[in-house]
């Protein structure tokens, strides 16, 4: 309440408030002692500023706008909701049968969908028995016939990124219609990341070599390789030298520890191994980047109910664990692995798009370790069988470079 007194200090008899020692006459004549001037309270100069008078300004005279809400709301649109592509009875238009690249675009299109999509969903399902009927029917261009099969089998955005750059280049130098200079360009530039992959390959193998290990532990796959292809899948950017490397080692050691757990120990003796592992501080590093991405249990879901399809026969996987719980069939049982795969991506897609914390880069590895389950699993268990498929793709990422176009048409 005090200092709302304070602004009728300057109207007071100014003397009547100095101090009894100082000679009032002295301030009132121009004398040297010098006193503090009045101060005001900065709460009650604003509320003084309040009473000023209204201060004229100047209107540009704008007129109002010509767009009324009810009219903005009430826009649409043919585009919307694939309503562009649907007949008066909301079925796909038949005209679209025809068209086979832009249903091989509607089919690649619909694996981005989310949880609830229905239309997406609805989408996929046209497109698949279209491209399906395209095939059985026979077609004379057998390059759009090769790139159908190929979807059919797994979609782009399910599929490992190198290795597709490399697929597209071979099928692509088929093509009587494609364009040499790009064609060259895109072959150079796979063959210098690849040199790339080759150095950081070798020295994998001087430091996996100089641990023993693969000759000491016998009985756990020797896959030195197929682990560098797990760290290519996962980042093959030259600039991610380090990371490659850092989790191949992560991975070849973690590939003799599963072995230990699923092969060669006993349950007395893997006790005394768990309990040593978990007070190691290093030992969930394999698993750092998909549990900092939210979507990290969707990734790991991918990982063993891609595998689950592909038993490697040592230990139950998800096939058998589904048809002992349920008594449904073989056939039956993989169904429900590849729907859960195709709900686990829905997941993915969402988290991916959602706002995150990471780096658009960094939430991109952690997907792609979803997509090299896939790749790794899609002909057999090709991380523990080195059959004919998985020879061939690691000659293709890593050993033998794309030869010169103009080379082979000499």
């Amino acid at each position: 309440m005090d200092l709302l007194l304070l602004p009728s200090l300057s109207n007071c008899c100014f003397p009547r408030l100095l101090p009894s020692n100082i000679n009032a006459s002295l301030v009132t004549s121009g004398s040297s002692v010098r006193v503090p001037r009045p101060f005001q309270c900065k709460a009650a100069i604003s509320e003084i500023a309040s009473h000023d008078p209204i201060v004229a300004r100047r209107s540009a005279n704008y007129q109002p706008s010509i767009w009324h809400h009810n009219y903005i709301e009430s826009l649409t649109s043919e585009f919307v909701r694939f309503s562009i592509v649907k007949d008066e009875t909301g079925q796909f238009k038949a005209s679209l049968c025809h068209d086979i690249k832009g249903l091989l675009c509607l089919y690649e299109a619909s694996f981005l969908l989310i949880e609830g999509e229905s239309v997406l969903e609805e989408a996929r399902d046209f497109a698949t028995k279209e491209l399906k009927r395209y095939i059985n029917e026979g077609n004379k261009d057998s390059n759009l016939s090769t790139i159908v099969r190929h979807a059919l089998e797994l979609p782009f955005h399910w599929r490992m990124r190198r290795f597709e750059v490399r697929w597209f280049i071979d099928e692509n130098r088929r093509k009587k219609d494609m364009n040499p200079m790009l064609l060259e360009l895109a072959e150079l530039d796979f063959n210098m990341v690849q040199a790339v992959h080759q150095e950081e390959l070798k020295q994998m193998s001087r430091w996996w070599k100089s641990t023993c290990l693969g000759e000491k532990l016998s009985f756990a796959r020797d896959r030195l390789i197929e682990n560098f292809i797990w760290a290519v899948g996962m980042s093959w950017e030259p600039q991610f030298g380090y990371f490659r490397r850092t989790l191949t080692k992560i991975n070849v050691l973690l590939t003799v520890i599963d072995d230990v757990y699923d092969v060669y120990g006993t349950l007395d003796e893997l006790e005394l191994f768990t309990d040593a592992v978990e007070r190691y501080t290093f030992s969930n590093s394999l698993w750092l980047l998909s549990k900092c991405f939210s979507g990290q249990i969707s990734v790991d879901l991918i990982c063993r109910r891609q595998s689950g399809i592909t038993a490697r026969g040592d230990v139950p996987k998800s096939i058998q664990c589904y048809m002992k719980e349920t008594g449904a069939t073989e056939e039956e049982a993989r169904e429900y692995v590849r729907s859960s795969i195709a709900a686990t991506w829905k997941k993915m897609n969402e988290e991916g798009a959602a706002s995150s914390p990471f780096s658009q880069t960094f939430t991109e590895i952690a997907k792609n370790l979803g997509r090299m389950a896939q790749f790794m699993y899609l002909y057999g268990d090709g991380h523990a069988k080195q059959n004919r498929e998985s020879k061939d793709r690691v000659f293709s990422l890593c050993v033998h470079p794309i030869p010169p176009h103009r080379d082979e048409q000499e």
